[in-house]
């Protein structure tokens, strides 16, 4: 059931977008990458596999089929973007993780979730610094943890959100006057043909 309320859901799931895209052609590389953070961090496969974890606002999932693979206990991806979710399924099914067994994707944001075990580990990336409530997020995310659980935060400093900012202004300015997203003529606006080639 949907109790709070977030804009950038809303629009999302108005305009039936998922704005967490990545080029995961190079798959190797991508587990690398991914591999090489958790590493960083201390966290290591050995430690994923059989714990329960907990990633909030996956997006479309492309960093979640890593966690997937190292064979979580119970994987639950807490994620409101009905768009978001689809893509999941998608990705999930093309590299045959099965979302029956221990993987849940539920969709409701964060604040609504309601858990009934502790989690392991905690995931969270590039959302928190842009929420206005934040810290009674990370609140909430450090009740889902389990004694010793660790909570895995991404967040961007002050001058990638600046240049994120900028972002999502040109964004608005581009797509503010669309109501279909879907129509070919639309698709992207912002492509301008180079009249020098």
């Amino acid at each position: 059931m949907k109790n709070s309320f977030n804009p950038l859901v809303d629009f999302y799931t108005k305009h039936n977008i998922s704005p967490v895209k990545q080029d995961i052609s190079n798959l190797e590389a991508h587990y690398r990458r991914r591999n090489t953070l958790f590493k960083e961090l201390g966290i290591l496969p050995s430690f994923l596999k059989g714990k329960n974890i907990v990633e909030v606002g996956p997006g479309s999932g492309y960093n979640s089929i890593v966690l997937a693979s190292a064979l979580p206990g119970r994987y639950t991806l807490v994620e409101p973007n009905p768009k978001a979710r689809e893509d999941i399924d998608t990705l999930f099914k093309e590299f045959n993780l099965d979302l029956e067994e221990s993987i849940e994707v539920v969709p409701l944001l964060i604040e609504d979730f309601k858990n009934d075990i502790a989690y392991d580990l905690l995931v969270c990336e590039g959302m928190v610094s842009s929420l206005p409530n934040r810290y009674s997020i990370i609140d909430k995310m450090d009740t889902l943890l389990s004694s010793g659980g660790i909570m895995l935060l991404s967040c961007a400093d002050a001058v990638s959100t600046f240049f994120e900012n900028i972002r999502a202004y040109f964004a608005y300015e581009l797509t503010k006057d669309i109501d279909d997203f879907e129509q070919e003529n639309i698709k992207k606006p912002w492509i301008l043909k180079n009249e020098f080639a």
